[in-house]
């Protein structure tokens, strides 16, 4: 326990403190019809396109990213591109933090 006091300059780790902003924030854009839940990523990051784990697999959807669904790997490779060799989005649960860098 650190005895200093608190200062406007006073810093703290975020760690996962942030998501919750996040995600506020992503469902006050929902509330105002200027993003949807089952919108494909890619609609707003028109570079984001991980290879499919299978031919038939949908697109990565912003609720998929929200609820730890999209079956991303734990963490971002070099680049996007390349076969998720996971399961198809929804089709398994895995805590992840890739999807909260995209936001």
């Amino acid at each position: 326990m650190c005895s200093l006091p608190m200062t406007p300059a006073t810093k703290f780790r975020m760690a996962s403190h942030g998501k919750l902003f996040t995600e506020t924030r992503i469902m006050q854009l929902r509330d105002a019809g200027k993003v949807h839940l089952d919108d494909a990523v890619s609609a707003y990051l028109p570079w984001f396109h991980p290879g499919p784990a299978s031919a038939d697999d949908p697109a990565i959807t912003i609720e998929e990213l929200l609820t730890h669904s999209a079956a991303l790997p734990r963490e971002a490779g070099p680049h996007w591109s390349a076969p998720l060799g996971a399961p198809p989005p929804s089709a398994s649960w895995a805590w992840q933090r890739t999807g909260q860098a995209l936001f």
